[in-house]
């Protein structure tokens, strides 16, 4: 939340109007074939493009239907944080591999840790107790743990006419992979860049349309092929890593 305040109190200094407490109910279409904006609890709100940073629900797909394609079983990631000291983690974030996944932690702030755990496959009977790392035993739990869907998932098409879909809403992979701030920056910063060219005759839609789409598959499955070879060399790799994964041909 905190780093969310900051990248809108600079989006408010360059002039953006920030509109809050509103849902976000559908998108709406021009002569039924061009998003021009998108229908909110608070009225409608027309624009030249519509861009998608809802993460992983997934929003603007789920609402015109677009396929979304899993490469994973579901996964979960938990995560929680807790309060105290910890001497052995105060220097370093550590990942650890586990029989049944990894473990996360890592010092956020002064006595405040964080841990992340994802299983290969989700334990039945799953008690929160278990979930917290065992250096952390006897900490103060600040917040109580959560679980984020971190299945391998990419959305068939991240733009269209009149949209663009960046970061999580377009393609998610587990946070061993690390490129999750990365990806919705530099996702962000191309799609304000397109657009830009759009609107100054310098690039042609389609075109920006057809750039997008296979530079977030690309970089989806080369990922994706990275984070696989690394589960292969997991002391515990899951059985279905081993398995394989079948990969959609590039449209050249």
């Amino acid at each position: 939340p905190y780093f969310d305040e900051i990248l809108l109190e600079h989006a408010r200094k360059l002039g953006v109007n920030i509109i809050r407490s509103c849902k976000a109910l559908s998108p709406i279409y021009l002569d039924k074939k061009r998003i021009s904006g998108i229908l909110t609890s608070k009225g409608k709100l027309l624009s030249s493009f519509v861009i998608d940073s809802s993460g992983g629900s997934h929003w603007l797909a789920r609402k015109t239907g677009l396929c979304i394609q899993n490469y994973s079983p579901i996964l979960i990631g938990h995560y929680g944080y807790v309060k105290g000291k910890c001497p052995s983690r105060d220097n370093a974030p550590l990942i650890s591999a586990e029989n049944d996944g990894w473990i996360w932690t890592a010092k956020i702030k002064p006595q405040i840790y964080q841990w992340v755990r994802l299983f290969f496959q989700q334990p039945h009977n799953l008690k929160t107790s278990s979930l917290v790392p065992t250096e952390y035993k006897g900490l103060e739990e600040i917040s109580c743990h959560r679980g984020s869907n971190v299945t391998w998932r990419l959305v068939s098409k991240s733009s269209g006419k009149g949209y663009f879909i960046i970061g999580d809403a377009a393609f998610v992979l587990d946070p061993l992979s690390s490129h999750g701030i990365i990806k919705a920056v530099m996702s962000g910063m191309l799609v304000g860049h397109l657009i830009t060219k759009i609107k100054q005759n310098t690039n042609n839609e389609e075109q920006a349309i057809l750039y997008y789409n296979r530079w977030m598959s690309t970089w989806f499955y080369k990922d994706m092929l990275i984070l696989k070879e690394m589960y292969s060399n997991h002391p515990y790799p899951p059985n279905w890593i081993s398995k394989n994964i079948m990969l959609k041909k590039l449209k050249r």
